[in-house]
């Protein structure tokens, strides 16, 4: 599969038009395949581009199965020798460990891509020597297994499983006199468990198997730390696999002497397992997992302890899972935000969500996002380790989509609070950022975006609707109204309702009775797109925009305000003027909202470094 040679390729026939192809041979169609994109009509770009796409996310998903997966080295090649020979001499000092006789050269060549299997009877077999009364044979025929498990591509997991090795593998893990033979056993039963979700299904069901690897969990202090990794490594892939699993790995008492070990841990190997699989343990909707029911608090109370200690670590891997964690356990009730506040992780968790990776910074945002929808009292504790002033770093035109859109919804959440909290954000500038994002971001984050000015809008004074209005909230809030989408076409209706009903109130504090907001919307061709849904197919978004138009818009809408401008004329209106400090002011001159008088977008530095969900 050579390249094309560039400089045949100006005479190649591949540089003809679709229209001249007609008279080629097929060879020569053939060779014009050759050329990247050349001589393909737009169906059969469109399904390459479909069929690579497909296997480049396949292979993505492999690799990080790959990743979780007890691995074993690959025979070396050109640069790689060096990194293999080095996982080679892990893998070694991992069973020398546990007692176990080095075999490094059995795993490259155990662990082959591409070496021949076993066939059945020889399966067979080999799973029958799992049952020799000396534990050396049950020892050999079990890391002969575990081979076979370990290979890069197509792992015989189900001919194992059918051939009855797991049975054996998990009285392997009991023989407390031969820990190499346990931690041979638990690999083996690892990998069984990072395969698809039946054969972790089969694992978590099997008779005995989480009780004997929760045993090893609670040796920690009579075995080597490998043993004890492998056997939480295990757990995590069980309990990553579905809620199920998740909830029969909690069921069986895993999480507390898991802290423990952890906890007494003498090195980072234990901790990363162990972080890991907590956070499997805390899991709950998000991603394929969407939907998925958390675990009950009680039962994951023992781990929030080591959570927040180990949310000072500095390995990127640890805080991410310790992040995601975090977030599971505080996507809920104000309890599970409380209990979780109670840790004093709170101004941790905001200090990493500056983290200059994304895996650090990305689940941190997420957790202290669901922090703040608790009660006002407990998003006041998030203000105080100044969450607002780090969540402008996130908000630039420059930075990532995943950090805008995850900072607008972390910010709306803050805006359906008090008015203090709304007056909060409209202080530390974020309302602007806030509403470019709503003007130019992508989908996504204008969605969010309007759900900040929606609870600010619903829960905030008057001034403070008049401060987001003479930002410009209300063209980019009409131009929502034109979306295909429904639910962000309801989004900016919620909004719109909240804008008119203050701008009304602002009208009867003025005695005015005329809705200073109400030729704004129609400037910003909002009253024709309302006009326009009323036809549109979804039953909410057609009685939700009538309904505006008939308080704020009709000419019932109009008389009314007529007839409380004409009863309301000897009354001195509320003059809402910019005072001596640039806030909007009463008629008294007291003091109020700050409104620039030609609003400027602050561009906050673009953040190094986070599921709406």
């Amino acid at each position: 599969d050579a390249k094309p040679d560039p400089a045949a390729a100006a005479s190649s026939p591949s540089m003809a038009q679709p229209e001249e192809q007609a008279g080629l041979t097929e060879q020569q169609r053939s060779r014009m395949r050759a050329y990247k994109n050349a001589g393909l009509s737009s169906e059969e770009m469109r399904r390459r581009r479909d069929e690579v796409g497909a296997q480049l996310r396949r292979q993505r998903h492999d690799e990080q199965v790959f990743k979780r997966r007890s691995l074993l080295p690959q025979p070396p090649a050109g640069e790689a020798a060096e990194a293999t020979a080095a996982d080679a001499s892990d893998a070694a000092s991992r069973m020398e460990e546990c007692g176990g006789a080095s075999d490094a050269g059995a795993v490259q060549g155990g662990a082959r891509p591409g070496s021949p299997l076993p066939s059945a009877d020889g399966l067979t077999l080999l799973v029958g020597r799992l049952a020799e009364p000396s534990w050396e044979a049950r020892l050999e025929a079990t890391r002969r297994l575990r081979h076979l498990l370990c290979r890069v591509s197509d792992p015989p997991v189900d001919a194992l499983l059918q051939a009855g090795a797991l049975p054996w593998l998990i009285a392997g893990l009991s023989e407390s006199g031969h820990p190499a033979l346990q931690f041979e056993s638990a690999w083996a039963i690892t990998n069984v468990a990072s395969g698809q979700s039946r054969h972790s299904l089969a694992v978590a069901e099997a008779p005995g198997a989480l009780a004997a690897l929760v045993a090893l969990l609670d040796s920690w202090e009579r075995q080597p730390a490998q043993l004890t990794e492998q056997a939480a490594w295990a757990l995590a892939n069980i309990a990553g696999d579905s809620a199920a699993t998740r909830d029969a790995v909690v069921a069986a008492g895993t999480i507390e002497p898991l802290a423990r070990a952890v906890r007494h841990a003498s090195g980072d190997g234990l901790v990363r397992v162990g972080a890991w699989c907590l956070a499997n343990l805390c899991r709950c909707g998000n991603g394929r997992h969407a939907g998925m029911a958390a675990p009950q608090l009680a039962a994951l109370q023992p781990c929030l302890p080591l959570l927040a200690r180990l949310a000072f670590h500095s390995e990127p891997d640890i805080l991410s899972d310790v992040c995601w964690a975090l977030a599971y356990v505080s996507d809920g009730d104000n309890d599970r935000v409380q209990a979780v506040i109670d840790t004093g992780v709170c101004r941790r968790l905001v200090a990493l969500i500056q983290h200059p990776q994304q895996l650090v910074a990305r689940p941190a945002l997420r957790a202290v996002g669901n922090l703040v929808t608790g009660d006002d009292i407990q998003t006041q504790v998030l203000l105080n380790c100044q969450l607002l002033p780090a969540l402008s770093s996130l908000l630039s035109a420059d930075g990532p989509d995943w950090a805008r859109k995850d900072t607008c919804w972390v910010t709306s959440n803050v805006a359906a609070g008090n008015r203090s909290q709304i007056q909060a954000v409209l202080d530390c500038s974020l309302a602007g950022p806030v509403l470019e994002a709503l003007r130019y971001a992508e989908f996504g984050t204008r969605k969010e975006a309007a759900w900040f000015v929606a609870n600010a809008a619903s829960g905030g004074s008057p001034e403070q609707v008049n401060y987001l209005v003479s930002c410009g909230c209300l063209q980019p809030l009409c131009d929502l109204l034109n979306l295909p989408d429904a639910r962000i076409v309801e989004v900016a209706l919620t909004a719109l309702e909240a804008v008119l009903r203050s701008g009304a109130s602002l009208a009867a504090a003025a005695g005015s009775g005329r809705n200073p907001f109400v030729h704004l919307v129609e400037e910003c061709s909002g009253l024709e797109r309302l006009e326009y849904l009323q036809s549109h197919e979804n039953e909410r978004l057609y009685r939700r925009s009538h309904l505006l138009i008939d308080r704020y818009f009709s000419a019932s809408a109009d008389d009314e305000a007529l007839d409380e401008e004409r009863g309301g004329a000897d009354e001195q209106p509320l003059q809402l003027t910019t005072g001596s400090g640039g806030g909007v002011s009463g008629g008294d001159g007291s003091g109020g909202l700050a409104v620039p008088a030609t609003f400027e977008f602050q561009e906050p530095p673009a953040s190094a470094a986070g599921f709406h969900f």
